[in-house]
C-alpha cells in the first residue's frame, strides 16, 4: 500500500548503513514491498562495492515481479560492474519454474543473450553464474558449454555446479558425463553429479554410485544412495543395509529411502531396530518413512506405538502399508 511504498526512502537509507543486521532487515523488506520504487532502490544497492550487500539486493530482487526486477537485473548483467555475477544468478531464480507457484512462462531473449556472453567469459565467478542461470532456465543449447566446464580444470565448486545444472536441465543425454565425473579427483563434484545421475534417472549409473556408497563419504554417499533409490539399481541392496548404521544423517536417511525404493523386505527388519537406536530426529522420520512405504504387518506395532506417542509424523505412514493393513490400523 501506499504506507509501505512511503517507507522506500528511509529503508534506502538503513540499507546503505554501517549496520550490517539492520541493513539486510532493510533489503529484505524491500524486496516484500515491491514495486517500482524498491526495484530502483535494490538496483542501486546491487552495484555496491559490498558483496553481502549486492547478494541481498539480487535476492530481492529476485522475490520481485518480473516487470519491475528484468530490466535492472538485465542491466547489471549486461555490464561490467560488481553486480554482474549476482544478477545472472538473480535471473536464473527469476525464471526457475517452481511447482505450485510459478511457471517459468518465456524466456526473454536478452535473458539468453546474457546467459551466453557469460559463458564465454574469462572470469570463472562469471561463467558460475551464467551456469546456474543455464540450468535454472533448462537453456539446452548451452549444455556443451557446461559439460566443457565440468570436464575442465577449473575449481572443484565450479566444477560441482555444472553437474548440479546438468541436473537440472532433465536431459538425459548429460548421463554419461555425469557418471563419468563421479570419478572426479574432488568429492563435492562426486556428489553433485550422484545427485544429478539419480535426478535424470540415469540407468547406467549404479556401478559407479554402489562404489561412492562404498567409499562412505558424507556428501557423497548421501547422495549416491538417494540416487540409486532413483534408479532401482538392486546389486546396492547389500551396501544400503550396511549404511543404516554409519556415515552421517543423510547418507543414513538416503539408505533407508532407498531400500524403500528397492522394496527390500529384509531391510524391513534392520530398519525396525534402528528406529530405537537412532539419535536423529530427521533420520528417524526418513527411518519411519521407509517403514510405512515396506508395509508388512510386521511393521504395523511400532508405527502404532510410535504414533501413541504422539510423534504426529507416522500418522501418514499407516495409508503405505497397504489394504490389510490399513484395515488393522482402524
Amino acid at each position: 500500500g501506499r504506507s509501505a511504498k512511503a517507507a522506500v526512502p528511509a529503508l534506502e537509507g538503513l540499507a546503505r548503513g554501517p549496520d550490517r543486521d539492520l541493513s539486510g532487515r532493510a533489503v529484505a523488506a524491500l524486496g516484500r514491498i515491491g514495486g517500482a520504487e524498491s526495484a530502483h532502490v535494490l538496483a542501486g544497492l546491487l552495484r555496491s562495492e559490498r558483496g553481502e550487500m549486492r547478494f541481498r539486493a539480487s535476492r530481492g530482487l529476485a522475490r520481485l515481479d518480473r516487470e519491475h526486477s528484468l530490466a535492472p537485473l538485465l542491466e547489471e548483467a549486461t555490464g561490467d560492474g560488481p553486480g554482474r555475477p549476482e544478477a545472472l544468478r538473480a535471473l536464473g531464480d527469476l525464471y526457475r519454474p517452481i511447482p505450485l507457484l510459478r511457471d517459468r512462462g518465456e524466456v526473454p531473449r536478452g535473458v539468453r543473450e546474457v546467459l551466453f556472453t557469460g559463458l564465454a567469459d574469462s572470469d570463472p565467478e562469471i561463467v558460475g553464474a551464467a551456469v546456474f542461470l543455464a540450468g535454472s532456465i533448462r537453456e539446452e543449447k548451452a549444455m556443451p558449454h557446461i559439460v566443457k566446464v565440468l570436464k575442465g580444470d577449473g575449481q572443484p565448486a565450479l566444477r560441482a555446479l555444472a553437474a548440479t545444472a546438468l541436473g537440472w536441465m532433465g536431459r538425459k543425454r548429460a548421463c554419461g558425463d555425469l557418471i563419468d565425473a563421479m570419478a572426479d579427483p574432488a568429492e563435492g563434484v562426486r556428489a553433485a553429479a550422484a545427485l544429478s545421475t539419480g535426478s535424470l534417472r540415469c540407468r547406467g549409473a549404479g556401478p559407479m554410485l554402489l562404489a561412492l556408497l562404498e567409499e562412505k563419504l558424507d556428501g557423497a554417499a548421501g547422495n549416491a544412495a538417494w540416487a540409486i533409490g532413483r534408479i532401482g539399481y538392486r546389486p546396492a541392496t547389500k551396501a544400503l543395509r550396511k549404511g543404516l548404521a554409519g556415515g552421517n544423517a543423510s547418507s543414513r536417511a538416503n539408505a533407508a529411502l532407498a531400500l524403500a525404493e528397492l522394496g527390500d523386505s529384509r531391510g524391513a527388519a534392520l530398519i525396525r531396530r534402528r528406529v530405537g537406536q537412532e539419535k536423529s530426529p530427521v533420520v528417524k522420520t526418513a527411518l519411519v518413512d521407509a517403514l510405512g512405504r515396506l508395509g508388512g504387518a510386521a511393521s504395523l506395532p511400532l508405527l502404532r506405538r510410535l504414533e501413541a506417542s504422539a510423534d504426529c509424523r507416522v500418522v501418514r505412514n499407516v495409508a503405505f502399508l497397504g489394504p490389510d493393513g490399513l484395515q488393522n490400523a482402524l
